[in-house]
């Protein structure tokens, strides 16, 4: 149900179609079987009730083993690179998200024009996107990648709903009262990484008008469609995917059109990172689980460089249907 989403059975209502079901054939079947066997009744009872939860077991215990045996840790040169911009300064790990400030020393009003709410992808620990958020960053963009610790599932369910993200926009301009804030944020922006870009793109119609700009990265593939649309929207959106990713190659044309359709009409734009592939957006991998990815046919700085610059020039309206001419 966890993965399925909204339009899944419940645990709560399944659990009640089995315990129904066991109960009204213990109540009936003698009736119907007058003269048989009692422990031939006793034995098809148990049958209905137990092979259903055996079948759904077995699908849990198959699926949070590979959950468990897929999870993505971040690579040492992340780990490393938060732990130096945090003796800079220049980062923080706070409860819930990590926050990476741009450089503040020349303003006197701690303002910055974007902030950027990044969600990880599937399994992949928040402490992967530590260099790329810290390349935005020294862009002047405010950003905080919000930790889906235990699941690492960018999910409603697992803690990426919009109540962490309205408290993570509070808390970093001092709207809570707990202090006085990191900085003014003129604009915010959501965006994440594969199944965490599908997450930010429902977000984003429950959070409007305070979001305005919707960043995709990796996220050429639709787990489901979209229960949303921002077809209308007053929002500008951009999907940046790498050329070597297989996540999105496999997304058949149907689907891909189906997709496009659910994006802001004539306000989306689309980036392809030549060379880039789906793990190459962190750091992280080699990534296999569901299926392998493509291999990089660029350094791992050179795509998050050029990322970091794509989304950068989003922001600021150089990239897009109403981009700035300079």
């Amino acid at each position: 149900h966890i993965l399925v989403g909204r339009k899944g059975v419940s645990p709560p209502v399944f659990g009640g179609i089995v315990a129904g079901t066991g109960a009204l054939a213990m109540k009936f079947l003698p009736q119907v079987f007058p003269r048989s066997n009692t422990n031939t009744i006793r034995l098809i009872c148990a049958a209905v009730v137990g092979l259903p939860l055996a079948v759904v077991g077995g699908m849990v215990w198959k699926l949070s083993r590979e959950l468990v045996l897929n999870r993505q840790e971040a690579y040492n040169s992340a780990r490393n690179g938060l732990l130096e911009r945090i003796k800079m300064g220049r980062a923080s790990r706070k409860r819930g998200y990590d926050l990476f400030i741009p450089d503040l020393s020349k303003s006197k009003s701690n303002e910055v024009d974007f902030g950027l709410i990044l969600l990880p992808g599937a399994l992949v620990d928040h402490t992967a996107y530590a260099v790329i958020a810290s390349k935005l960053s020294d862009q002047g963009i405010l950003v905080a990648v919000m930790n889906m610790e235990p699941c690492r599932l960018p999910m409603n369910q697992s803690g990426a709903s919009k109540i962490e993200v309205l408290k993570i926009m509070y808390d970093v301009i001092g709207a809570d009262g707990n202090d006085a804030g990191v900085a003014a944020v003129k604009e915010w922006a959501i965006g994440g990484h594969s199944m965490g870009a599908f997450q930010a793109f429902e977000l984003c119609s429950e959070l409007r008008p305070g979001i305005s700009k919707l960043i995709m990265w990796g996220m050429g593939r639709a787990f489901h469609l979209p229960d949303n649309t921002l077809a209308d929207a007053d929002v500008d959106a951009v999907i940046i995917v790498g050329s070597e990713d297989t996540y999105c190659k496999k997304m058949s044309t149907a689907d891909r059109h189906k997709f496009e359709q659910v994006l802001p009409q004539n306000r989306t734009t689309f980036v392809q990172i030549r060379g880039g592939n789906h793990a190459g957006f962190a750091h992280y991998g080699p990534q296999t689980y569901p299926i392998p990815d493509g291999v990089r046919a660029v350094t791992l700085e050179e795509q998050q460089d050029a990322v970091a610059k794509a989304t950068a020039g989003f922001l600021r309206g150089k990239i897009g249907p109403k981009a700035k001419k300079e």
